[in-house]
């Protein structure tokens, strides 16, 4: 007895024979007008991969643009990038840019953390001294206190008084 269950549907193309055609159509569909570019290009297939110079590139661009984040236009700030990035030959949609950057963020994030805990042997990134400049003051990169049942109160600290822990408290 074969399991033909109604409620089961058997795909009838492979996924790759799917992206295959969604390329085709793309590159059908293309115009040789490079000015004539919009939001439906985020939706593109775009294969190319991400060379050292052109993430050197995404890195610069933020870099100079991220003062756009403080006006709460992530949108525009991305599509920006992008088109800077098209000048200059790569064809990247925002969201790419976008989706890069995070990853840059998140590995840069892992190795500053990593290299901050005791015992650790550095770890060493080629886009670590570029990123760090625009990073570090980040409040997501260095918290702004870390709490921790195992430290120790220094001599200086301001809840404790500057008597010595053997003398006795005076009385006034």
């Amino acid at each position: 007895m074969a399991n033909d269950s109604p409620n089961l549907v058997k795909p009838s193309l492979s996924t790759s024979v799917v992206l295959n055609d969604t390329e085709n159509i793309l590159q059908d569909n293309t115009t040789s007008d490079s000015e004539n570019i919009s939001d439906t290009q985020d939706t593109e297939v775009n294969k190319e991969k991400w060379e050292h110079r052109a993430i050197l590139l995404l890195i610069s661009l933020y870099k100079e643009k991220s003062y756009m984040l403080q006006k709460g236009s992530h949108k525009k700030l991305w599509t920006e990038i992008s088109q800077c990035m098209k000048e200059k030959k790569y064809k990247f949609t925002g969201s790419q840019c976008n989706n890069k950057m995070d990853a840059l963020k998140r590995r840069y994030r892992q190795i500053i953390d990593h290299n901050a805990q005791s015992g650790n042997d550095r770890k060493e990134w080629i886009y670590l001294d570029v990123l760090d400049e625009i990073l570090r003051k980040k409040n997501w990169i260095k918290p702004l206190a870390v709490a921790g049942s195992n430290i120790k109160e220094s001599e200086h600290s301001p809840l404790t008084d500057n008597n010595d822990e053997n003398e006795p408290p005076t009385s006034k």
